[in-house]
């Protein structure tokens, strides 16, 4: 009598995840997909408003993506990436799940670089956080966490 080795398709779809994600040619989709899952996310909250601890899930997701896939340009770009996009998504949003008229209104130059402008600072405390801990070792490590105090502090202070 032997032992059949068998596995489910959650085993291989996991094996799959963490492929597309390891790989930099795939990355691309998680560095635009998380925002606009996040944006989703806010967008259908009732009244549309998140509490400050969970505007911290984007740094969360931030280090775990850096600390997985130890790529430290694709997680200092997710991490500049993340807010900006994350609010470019949400005025699309707004305006479909509204029926705005003109919903291309929200492509305008102007309210493109005033929601990087007015992200910029979390975007590069987030690009800082994703390549320190992308590299793993100790001193990186500490900079990650003294910026991750940094910006509980300042999510803290917005309530």
């Amino acid at each position: 009598m032997g032992l059949k080795l068998c596995t489910s398709n959650k085993t291989k779809y996991v094996l799959w995840l963490k492929t597309a994600i390891k790989n930099p040619s795939s990355s691309i989709f998680f560095i635009l997909g998380i925002p606009f899952l996040y944006a989703l996310f806010w967008v259908l909250q009732p009244g549309g408003d998140l509490s400050p601890p969970f505007i911290l899930v984007p740094t969360f997701t931030v280090i775990c993506y850096a600390y997985y896939t130890k790529n430290k340009l694709s997680s200092a770009i997710l991490g500049l990436a993340l807010f900006s996009l994350t609010m470019f998504y949400l005025d699309f949003l707004y305006a479909v799940l509204n029926y705005s008229n003109n919903i291309f209104m929200f492509l305008t130059w102007n309210r493109i670089i005033s929601s990087i402008l007015d992200m910029l600072p979390f975007s590069i405390i987030h690009l800082i956080i994703g390549a320190s801990v992308a590299s793993r070792k100790k001193e990186y490590l500490f900079i990650a966490a003294i910026l991750i105090l940094l910006l509980v502090f300042i999510v803290r202070g917005i309530d």
